[in-house]
C-alpha cells in the first residue's frame, strides 16, 4: 500500500469506492476499493496539464517521469493490462501508440515497443471477435 501511496502522490484525490456487476446492482463484489482522481485545480493539482490535443498529451508522456519511473512505461503497462482483461479502450490505446511515435528512439528500438497484432479478424456482430496482441516489456 505504502508504494501505491507514493506512486499515486500526484492525484489530488483518493476515494473508497463499491464495485458491482451489472446483474446485480445491490451487492458490491469488491468494497474499499482505492480510486485516485486527478481534477484541474491548479492549487492542489500542480502538475494538471490542462485538455491538449493527443499529440500534445503523448509529447508530455513520452517526456514525463514520476516519483516510480517514466511515465510511457505506466502506459503501455495500462494498455497491456487492460488487453489481458478483455478491456481494450480504444483511446489508451490511441494514445500509447501516438507515443510511441514521439519517442526519438532508433527504429529497431521503437519496434520493440508496439504492440504487434499477431492475429485479428473482425466478424458482424453475430460471430465473435478473435484477437490476439503481443506485447514488448
Amino acid at each position: 500500500m505504502e508504494y501505491l501511496e507514493r506512486r499515486e502522490c500526484e492525484y489530488d484525490s483518493k476515494t473508497l469506492v463499491e464495485f458491482y456487476t451489472e446483474n446485480d446492482t445491490s451487492t458490491p463484489i469488491v468494497t474499499g476499493v482505492i480510486v485516485f482522481t486527478s481534477t484541474p485545480d491548479k492549487v492542489s493539482n500542480k502538475y494538471y496539464l490542462g485538455p491538449a490535443p493527443l499529440e500534445e498529451m503523448a509529447r508530455q508522456i513520452a517526456t514525463a517521469s514520476g516519483p516510480c519511473g517514466n511515465n510511457r512505461e505506466y502506459l503501455f503497462k495500462l494498455e497491456k493490462a487492460m488487453f489481458d482483461i478483455e478491456h481494450e479502450e480504444e483511446y489508451v490505446i490511441e494514445l500509447a501508440n501516438e507515443v510511441r511515435k514521439q519517442l526519438d528512439l532508433p527504429e529497431e528500438v521503437k519496434a520493440l515497443l508496439k504492440p504487434i497484432v499477431s492475429h485479428v479478424s473482425v466478424k458482424s456482430q453475430a460471430h465473435v471477435s478473435t484477437r490476439q496482441r503481443v506485447f514488448a516489456s
